[in-house]
């Protein structure tokens, strides 16, 4: 049930018409400032209005940040479940089984255990279908104030040549602040992968044909790919 509510929290899909202006990051600090990350100067963040619109029940993100189209944002999900970092490597096996038995369609690029600007984190790379489009989701998930904190950069498909690159310097620039405070010049992203935990193939996994890679721009992107297979989860 609980990672049911955190994907919930994750699934936003917007028009699926593509921009063309420059894209330009800034530091901000996020949830009271006990975060801080390279945001999209022109990035605002959602009304509690709209995000209560979109997601009626309890099921919603933190704080949502998006483009005037809302073709790319960027959530943020600070529930109150319970999760030290300690507890990180059993949310990750958890969530990538959620991923897959909620949509056995989801094509997965990365999934490891690692560290962020010295913060324990867990990292997933992945593409889920929507209504008219896809959104490739690129999440972060660790610790704050022993609560999970999942962030996410999520472009839709037609974006992610252009995105694909930025989105990753985005969540690497990701620090947690435990004492809170004003945010301030962007950090030197150091990112430490732990252990790829790439050990077990679950049956849902998929092959991503060279037609469907042209067809959404991944020409570039799985470079761990071998044998035209896509990078393996896991054990659950």
């Amino acid at each position: 049930m609980r990672m049911h509510f955190i994907i919930a929290c994750l699934l936003i899909v917007g028009p699926t018409s593509p921009q063309a202006e420059t894209i330009e990051l800034e530091t901000r600090g996020l949830l009271s400032a006990k975060t801080r990350m390279l945001i999209p100067t022109h990035f605002e963040q959602t009304s509690e209005e709209m995000l209560q619109a979109k997601y009626p029940s309890k099921s919603r993100p933190t704080t949502v940040l998006m483009d005037e189209r809302g073709t790319v944002n960027v959530s943020l999900s600070h529930p109150t479940y319970a999760t030290s970092t300690k507890e990180l490597k059993e949310a990750h096996r958890a969530l990538e089984r959620m991923f897959c038995s909620q949509d056995p369609s989801v094509i997965w690029y990365r999934s490891e255990l690692s560290s962020i600007n010295d913060q324990e984190c867990f990292i997933l790379e992945l593409l889920t279908p929507a209504s008219d489009t896809g959104v490739y989701n690129i999440l972060v998930v660790t610790s704050l104030e022993n609560r999970i904190l999942i962030i996410s950069v999520n472009p839709i498909k037609e974006l992610i040549e252009r995105w694909l690159s930025t989105g990753r310097r985005m969540v690497e620039s990701i620090t947690v602040n435990l004492g809170g405070g004003t945010a301030s010049s962007s950090p030197l992203p150091t990112v430490a992968r732990v252990s790829s935990g790439l050990t077990g193939q679950p049956a849902s996994l998929g092959n991503l044909h060279q037609n469907d890679r042209r067809e959404i721009g991944l020409g570039t992107i799985r470079k761990e790919e071998q044998n035209g297979r896509p990078p393996i989860l896991s054990e659950t």
